[in-house]
């Protein structure tokens, strides 16, 4: 009795689906997920960008040697010739407090002591050790 139940409810699932079930069986693809592509309709075309609707070889050549421009080293307000990359020194100073230095500016912002690359352009190194704001440097 169970096996004829099972074929009849086989048989209601091809019977509801007619053309989904025939696509499930050719591609492999569950019935349900035929269905629900069914359901939602077909897809909308592909968008293509106006740049992109005749793909080729591009029309602008590409210069030899490539432009060389010129960024000040001070761009972005920051004097990278201490610390590392990811450390910010400003090239110029906020008005200090009375008696405050920039170490202690810095310091107060959780700087540890920074390494100088190059010259020492705002005197943070005054023992000329390499580190500025370090042990031996006027505070």
């Amino acid at each position: 009795m169970k096996p004829r139940k099972t074929a009849v409810i086989a048989l209601a699932t091809v019977t509801v689906l007619a053309g989904t079930a025939l696509t499930a069986l050719s591609t492999g693809v569950p019935a349900d997920a035929v269905a629900d592509r069914a359901a939602r309709g077909p897809k909308p075309a592909p968008r293509i960008l106006p740049f992109a609707a005749k793909p080729g070889p591009s029309k602008a050549r590409v210069a030899k040697r490539p432009e060389k421009v010129a960024v000040t080293a001070f761009a972005d307000g920051c004097d990278r010739t201490y610390g590392t990359i990811a450390q910010c020194v400003p090239v110029s100073f906020p008005k200090l407090a009375k008696g405050e230095s920039k170490c202690a500016w810095l310091a107060a912002r959780g700087f540890p002591p920074l390494a100088v690359h190059g010259k020492d352009r705002q005197k943070l190194d005054s023992n000329q050790d390499g580190v500025a704001c370090g042990p031996g440097d006027r505070k």
